[in-house]
């Protein structure tokens, strides 16, 4: 039996539970997640593990970041009635970190996202979904451990993180671009009137649903943070849209429109469009990383260019699109 696996039925032991089956699911590299049959129900427990070379200096160390998910995971599950795993039991010690949380039946099937009804149903889904998560008060979720509280400064955090996946690489050609952008950025960014809860990594890997493209769960909080509400469409966009959508009979455009029509809230153009050309440049600079492993690793065989390559394009149309 793998070591987590047996780590888990040990810890579920210990909680009164009886493991039958564990299986350990290979989502990310700053965690593990073990899904266990047990006698009367069956859960998930997600383990925090430290990873070497982490840059925790401008997104919050590996465990504020894990204690901060599951505080907001915890929250959330009792303020909105959207698919979110209902945690049962959390222990956060020098020791070990992980939490116990009910186990949510999805397909995991990399070539649905190419399925043009299946895709077009997750991001008319998730447009209604991140504007229920963006309509909840700071008030009733109160300061996230380990987390700032400040708007701007998360936002420029954010900012920080593409600039550190790009110092270095051949993404620094776009360095006077990406300058631009956050320039332009911050001029027309109100913290104060859009300091929203964001979910902080929207991409397909998590993102759970059925065989109709229905979300039966919204996971891995652990990126979650007040910030501008957008962060989370564009990377929705970004990572979905413009990437399973170069393969569909949809256009990016009317994949990334039918998230915005079914939410709720007010969308901004002009910084939903920086926003997604950040994410873009973002994710190709930091492409080869096993933290960017998603259902395109199967179904890019179906498109003429590379990942990175779609990334680098969408940013330079966006770049462009911006100057004209």
């Amino acid at each position: 039996m793998d070591n987590w696996c047996q780590k888990t039925e040990d810890i579920l032991i210990d909680q009164g539970y009886v493991p039958n089956q564990s299986e350990i699911t290979e989502r990310g590299n700053q965690n593990k997640v073990v899904r266990v049959r047990c006698q009367d129900t069956d859960l998930a427990v997600k383990w925090f593990t430290e990873v070497e070379g982490f840059n925790g200096a401008n997104i919050g160390s590996q465990s504020n970041r894990f204690v901060g998910g599951w505080y907001v995971q915890t929250r959330l599950q009792d303020l909105l009635d959207i698919p979110i795993p209902t945690i049962h039991h959390a222990e956060f010690s020098e020791d070990r970190d992980f939490y116990i949380m009910e186990n949510i039946e999805f397909v995991y099937a990399d070539d649905l996202w190419s399925n043009d009804m299946y895709l077009m149903r997750v991001c008319q889904e998730m447009g209604s979904i991140l504007s229920q998560v963006h309509s909840v008060s700071e008030s009733s979720i109160g300061g996230i451990p380990g987390k700032k509280n400040d708007t701007m400064e998360n936002m420029r955090r954010f900012i920080k993180r593409v600039e550190n996946n790009v110092s270095n690489t051949p993404y620094m050609a776009y360095e006077q671009d990406l300058s631009s952008l956050t320039n332009r950025y911050e001029q027309i960014f109100n913290p104060r009137s859009t300091k929203k809860l964001i979910h902080g990594d929207t991409a397909a890997s998590n993102i759970l649903t059925n065989n109709d493209g229905v979300i039966v769960g919204l996971v891995d909080w652990e990126d979650s943070m007040y910030a501008d509400p957008l962060l989370d469409i564009a990377i929705f966009q970004s990572m979905v849209c413009d990437i399973f959508g170069v393969f569909s009979p949809w256009e990016t455009k009317t994949l990334r429109d039918s998230v915005v029509e079914s939410y709720s809230g007010a969308v901004n153009a002009e910084r939903l469009r920086i926003l997604r050309a950040l994410t873009h440049l973002w994710a190709g600079a930091k492409i080869n990383s096993e933290a960017m492993l998603s259902p395109w690793n199967k179904v890019a065989g179906r498109s003429q260019m590379t990942r990175q390559e779609i990334h680098r394009n969408r940013f330079e149309s966006i770049v462009d699109e911006m100057n004209n």
